[in-house]
């Protein structure tokens, strides 16, 4: 994802220092980061059980540190996630630490997953969300598009997609074809399948019974178990 969590950036200076000075990489900062890359990975595929278990293995290790700002990207990233799959997500827990520690840039991210698009200050958004933020609130669907395609991180161009579904962009078959072949390529079976239903519902909804049908088949048979 290009909104590179501050716990990277820990992990890059204390590798720094451990060249200089012979400084220890803490733990924390490793077992954080590579739970979190873990989680982002099998949620996306769909491995439900492993990706849970990562998550609570990166939030117990950011814990450690005591580090509010880290611990609210941690919650932010998993959002994005949610959020790339097309689902929902409490944000309690965010909206406690930002209490506590309010950061601009996590501010920003947290509104614009949230839909909160008044309240988004794009300064302090990351730079691949800032076009489909304009787009989203002049209400271009063809800009919507545009700007899809023009965010290169395929993780990012999926938050991106699913924060314009989130705000009123669900009719978009072009949008949503997008979010599927995004997914596709990159084998993240749970978003591949949560598009997939979206152009399902849309094609009963416009009366394309025939299109319908053929989405409807192949999820029956993606979803299917394997004979042993």
């Amino acid at each position: 994802m290009t909104h590179r969590l501050a716990l990277a950036l820990v992990i890059l200076v204390a590798a720094i220092l451990a060249g200089c000075g012979g400084a220890r990489v803490p733990d924390w900062t490793t077992d954080g980061y590579s739970n979190l890359e873990a989680f982002k990975e099998r949620y996306l595929a769909g491995r439900d059980g492993p990706a849970e278990a990562n998550w609570r293995k990166a939030v117990e290790a950011i814990r450690m540190s005591g580090d509010m700002e880290v611990l609210g990207r941690a919650y932010l990233t998993r959002f994005a996630v949610l959020t790339a799959c097309l689902e929902k997500f409490d944000d309690q827990p965010y909206r406690e630490i930002e209490e506590i520690q309010p950061t601009p840039e996590n501010r920003a991210f947290h509104r614009f997953l949230t839909g909160e698009l008044p309240a988004v200050d794009d300064r302090n958004l990351p730079d691949p969300y800032r076009g489909m933020l304009k787009a989203l609130r002049d209400g271009n669907g063809e800009a919507v598009n545009l700007e899809a395609g023009r965010i290169q991180d395929p993780l990012s161009r999926l938050i991106a997609v699913g924060v314009a579904v989130r705000m009123g962009q669900g009719d978009n078959e072009p949008l949503l074809k997008t979010g599927l072949a995004e997914a596709s390529r990159n084998g993240w079976k749970r978003v591949v399948l949560a598009y997939m239903e979206r152009l399902r519902s849309l094609y009963e909804k416009r009366g394309n019974a025939a299109e319908a049908e053929k989405t409807r088949k192949t999820l029956e048979i993606l979803k299917r178990e394997i004979p042993s």
